[in-house]
């Protein structure tokens, strides 16, 4: 069965885009070891975004559109 799992992580972040691109580095590589160490993840993909507002969104009314 192919499942795909969301995860969405808030930070604050104190610093400028070098600290954003350390954190994002320090995420990269988790990602790495996870698919290193489960068989059956066949692909990983990750963004970073400004965040607005507060809360986390509800991900089951998420909509994802893929590209065409």
């Amino acid at each position: 069965m192919k499942v795909r799992a969301i995860l969405l992580i808030d930070l604050d972040i104190e610093g400028s885009f070098k600290e954003v691109a350390e954190e994002q580095v320090r995420i990269e590589k988790v990602l790495e070891d996870y698919m290193s160490a489960t068989p059956n993840c066949v692909g990983t993909t990750m963004d970073i975004k400004e965040r607005r507002g507060v809360g986390l969104p509800d991900l089951s009314k998420l909509k994802l559109k893929s590209a065409k």
